[in-house]
């Protein structure tokens, strides 16, 4: 598999993890500064997988997807359980 798939689909079910533990936060203020700490941890550890690519790599291969995944799942779960 290539590594944007990869990237891709990692991005996607981290996206996913975020939402959850966000929506557990219970602040909203904290809740996306949680999303952009796992986001940046999430970079450095595929970085050792994948290699180090420049930002704009990063970006069309994961970070658009997480970010969306992320609002969604937390949307979804912050309507669900008020």
């Amino acid at each position: 598999m290539k590594k944007e798939n990869k990237s891709f689909f990692v991005h996607i079910l981290t996206g996913i993890f975020a939402g959850a533990v966000s929506f557990l936060v219970g602040n909203k203020a904290a809740a996306f500064v949680v999303m952009v700490v796992i986001l940046a941890v999430l970079i450095k550890v595929l970085e050792r997988f994948l290699g180090k690519e420049k930002f704009k790599w990063w970006f069309s291969n994961g970070v658009w997807i997480y970010v969306f995944v992320w609002v969604i799942t937390w949307t979804v779960f912050y309507n669900l359980f008020p």
